[in-house]
């Protein structure tokens, strides 16, 4: 599990840091990495991705990897990842500022 802690100005205008988890389990990565069809990979997707400059794409594939991995760290230990915490999390300014952090580290 990777946790991220973000320091961000939020709708009201005030500094607010959080704590963020992401995780992918081996069917959750199984899925990712075959979803772009039998003859191709993620990974070889997004390298081309990165070569060919479609960033418009590799935005979208970015976030559908940030939405499958993104999760509330439970009081023991596991992580929760419901529509209604997905849905919260995607209205926020953070799946913006997290898209960008990832793509800076490509």
């Amino acid at each position: 599990m990777l946790k991220k802690t973000v320091t961000y100005e939020d709708y009201n205008g005030e500094t607010v840091t959080d704590d963020f988890y992401f995780n992918l389990n081996k069917v959750e990565c199984m899925e990712l990495e075959y979803s772009v069809g039998a003859n191709n990979s993620l990974s070889g997707s997004i390298q081309t991705l990165i070569d060919s400059n479609d960033f418009g794409t590799l935005i979208a594939a970015v976030k559908n990897i940030v939405l499958t991995a993104y999760g509330v760290k439970t009081p023991d230990g596991k992580r929760s990842n419901s529509l209604r915490l997905l849905k919260r999390f995607i209205g926020s300014l953070l799946l913006t500022l997290m898209r960008r952090l990832i793509l800076l580290a490509v």
